[in-house]
């Protein structure tokens, strides 16, 4: 699972350009939650288990971000168009390197 998490996430920066304004396509980072939702229901220890299913959950709410961030027509006074957008992002970002950071202590990607 922390093998795929981050070779996923090379893939899904290579589909991003800001000089072109290309955007990864939802549709792979919907693939990539699956995914992360797949090998967490394969963790037989408890502890281990909990943060799978945590870093899941919060890929899931970050494409969830993603997607709302993307649907706002209007300009707004925050950066990303929805207010507290950044703050969420932080939030999740932090959770999910923490629940990568303890799955790595005991199955390191190598």
């Amino acid at each position: 699972m922390v093998h795929y998490n981050k070779s996923q996430q090379k893939v899904l920066d290579a589909g991003y350009d800001i000089d072109t304004e290309r955007q990864t396509p939802i549709e792979d980072y919907r693939t990539w939650v699956q995914q992360l939702a797949g090998y967490s229901g394969k963790f037989a220890d408890p502890a281990l288990a909990a943060h799978a299913r945590g870093l899941a959950d919060d890929a899931g709410k970050f494409v969830g971000l993603i997607e709302r961030v993307r649907n706002v027509k209007t300009p707004t006074a925050d950066p990303l168009g929805i207010p507290g957008a950044v703050d969420e992002y932080v939030r999740l970002s932090k959770d999910a390197q923490a629940h990568m950071e303890a799955l790595n202590a005991v199955c390191p990607a190598g």
